[in-house]
């Protein structure tokens, strides 16, 4: 069966609401909310007034871990000040959730490692948002759910754990030289032991697919983005989630992809989301469902560029009727249009794109543009 990957352009405070509504879930309990904190210096992380609402509508609390390298994150002490210099302190409670150690989880089936280390603090929650920026990175290639998961929920020995496989080395130089693929391959097994300790249906995952950088939030230095926004996604799925992220890159017809899709295949990125769909976590195969304005004429485009083809008024939690499966397979990735209501079967004109040096088969209906026409918003 295909994930659902609810999807909008819109980068608004009230588009996250309405995703996390379109999901039908509600997160329980004490919640956590993590997110990355952004290494002072960098201007490209999620700004707090972005996610205000949606951390205030499930209770959450903002958790994050200390950095295995030198920085304004890598102490109690500065990170907590990062917190209140970013002004996350100002929207939530914070929780550096390993400034009181660490605790080990067990991670089955995994290929590199056989344990994960996360901060201590992780035990006082019943639930989680995984609320990230999916973006490029220096060494991962991209960062999304899966990375939040892993690195991001380890301690500062963790994260030095899952760079180098397991193989207890602490030095920055071996974080930097250990082998890629395994590095790659060990955040999606330090995924496996969030997901089964937290309970796979505590989960959500949202990424927010802005200020597309090749570089990470956890560079003092970033690069500038030189390709549009595109949007924002949700699912139950972290694998689909960011598989969707990353098709939706491709299929842009913003130019400036290029150095995104450069960073992306020159790192392997995509192999961290393979890994974890081989461990069961999720499937690459996903449905794309578009969210729509609250009442917003479905005839007419909105502000942000997106069109609804069903002719029909929505409300806020109403699905569009425009939608895409893109279903994995050994050829590639098929991407086809679906009829929507009113509209007969459709037509379009099958394309092919590049997609880790496969083709896909791109069909655009006649009411609608699926991520080929995405063209995104600065």
């Amino acid at each position: 069966m295909n994930a659902k990957v609810y999807f909008t352009r819109q980068l608004t405070p009230e588009a996250l609401l309405r995703l996390y509504a379109a999901l039908g879930v509600k997160l329980e309990g004490k919640v956590a909310v993590k997110l990355h904190s952004g290494e002072p210096g960098n201007q490209n992380f999620i700004r707090p007034d972005l996610m205000k609402p949606m951390i205030q509508a499930v209770d959450g609390t903002i958790v994050e871990c200390n950095t295995a390298y030198e920085g304004r994150r890598n102490t109690n002490e500065a990170h907590w000040q990062t917190f209140r210099d970013h002004g996350f302190a100002a929207i939530a409670p914070c929780d550096l959730m390993d400034e009181e150690g660490e605790m080990s989880l067990p991670v089955t089936g995994g290929r590199q490692i056989k344990e994960n280390f996360v901060g201590a603090h992780l035990k006082n929650y019943d639930s989680m948002l995984m609320l990230s920026h999916f973006k490029g990175h220096p060494m991962a290639g991209l960062g999304g759910a899966l990375k939040n998961m892993s690195i991001g929920v380890a301690s500062a020995h963790g994260k030095q754990w899952i760079h180098t496989s397991g193989s207890g080395e602490t030095s920055f130089e071996a974080l930097m030289n250990a082998d890629h693929d395994s590095f790659l391959e060990s955040m999606a097994d330090a995924d496996e032991s969030v997901m089964t300790y937290m309970g796979r249906e505590n989960i959500v995952y949202i990424n927010v697919a802005n200020r597309l950088s090749v570089d990470c939030d956890c560079c003092a230095v970033a690069a500038e983005p030189e390709m549009m926004d595109i949007g924002i996604f949700a699912s139950l799925d972290p694998v689909a989630v960011d598989q969707a992220c990353v098709d939706a890159v491709y299929a842009s017809k913003d130019p400036g992809k290029a150095a995104l899709i450069e960073r992306m295949e020159s790192r392997q990125g995509v192999r961290t989301i393979e890994a974890a769909g081989e461990l069961n976590l999720g499937t690459r195969a996903y449905e794309v469902i578009k969210i729509c304005r609250p009442w917003a004429n479905a005839g007419q485009s909105s502000g942000s560029g997106s069109t609804c083809g069903s002719g029909r008024r929505t409300w806020a939690s109403t699905v569009c009727l425009q939608r895409m499966s893109a279903i994995s397979r050994a050829g590639g990735l098929s991407m086809r249009a679906a009829p929507q209501s009113g509209t007969g079967s459709g037509s379009g004109t099958p394309g092919e794109r590049s997609w880790y040096g496969r083709s896909r088969d791109i069909s655009i209906g006649r009411t609608g543009r699926w991520w080929s026409g995405i063209s995104g918003t600065r």
